[in-house]
């Protein structure tokens, strides 16, 4: 449901402080296809509060992705979502413009 799955990102954002941003960035940036390399720094985003950055990241691959990495975008997406709050503006910014990209 969906408080396990808020536990699950929560338990998930508290492993990623452990790691090195910089490096992650880097990872991420040498590879800006891969939605794995994207989802951990926007896990590390997500972590220092930086929800804007987090879901731009990840909505700036929805387009490209694989109908298996969409899935995992949307689901890692909706997670963020719930975690910043529904009334958060950022959110439902967000959150329309997932929606366009579904639709």
């Amino acid at each position: 449901g969906l408080v396990g799955s808020e536990m699950c990102i929560r338990d998930r954002l508290a492993r990623v402080q452990d790691l090195n941003l910089e490096h992650a960035r880097s990872e991420a940036a040498s590879a800006p296809g891969d939605v794995s390399k994207a989802l951990v720094v926007a896990d590390l985003d997500m972590s220092g509060g930086h929800v804007v950055d987090a879901c731009a990241r990840l909505l700036g691959l929805y387009s490209g992705a694989s109908d298996e990495d969409k899935e995992r975008l949307r689901h890692r997406l909706l997670s963020y979502f719930t975690i910043a709050g529904s009334g958060n503006d950022d959110v439902r910014k967000a959150r329309n413009t997932l929606t366009s990209l579904m639709f």
